[in-house]
């Protein structure tokens, strides 16, 4: 069934995202992006465009140790889909955030859209 597939791509798309922003590798991540993407901060303005996007992860943001995530959600829409997710986010300084986020992503499967929350203040 292609929903079942597209469903373990877009699975397979969010383990290869967490290996490359656990491993610090900006351009491995703006890979799975959309040229257009927009990411939208919990405060502030949208950052539009991969170029944008990657000078802005790319920003002096401290190392990651590990990303977990739980309650995992895809629902697909054609040539549409979007992901939901609880994460908790392990800094090698040993601080923790934890929130949501929500992806939209276009076929042939990459991210276009990106937007978090807290669940406390950061």
């Amino acid at each position: 069934m292609a929903g079942t597939d597209d469903h373990t791509i877009i699975l397979r798309l969010q383990n290869a995202w967490i290996a490359a922003e656990t491993a610090d590798r900006v351009d491995d991540l703006c890979a799975l992006m959309t040229p257009d993407i927009i990411f939208q901060p919990p405060v502030g303005t949208p950052v539009v465009g991969r170029a944008r996007v990657r000078d802005y992860l790319a920003a002096d943001s401290p190392p990651i140790h590990r990303i977990i995530l739980s309650e995992v959600a895809v629902e697909l829409s054609g040539a549409l889909a979007v992901k939901r997710a609880a994460f908790r986010t392990e800094f090698a300084s040993g601080a923790v955030v934890a929130g949501r986020h929500l992806w939209v992503l276009r076929a042939p499967w990459r991210v276009a859209f990106v937007t978090w929350s807290f669940d406390s203040q950061p």
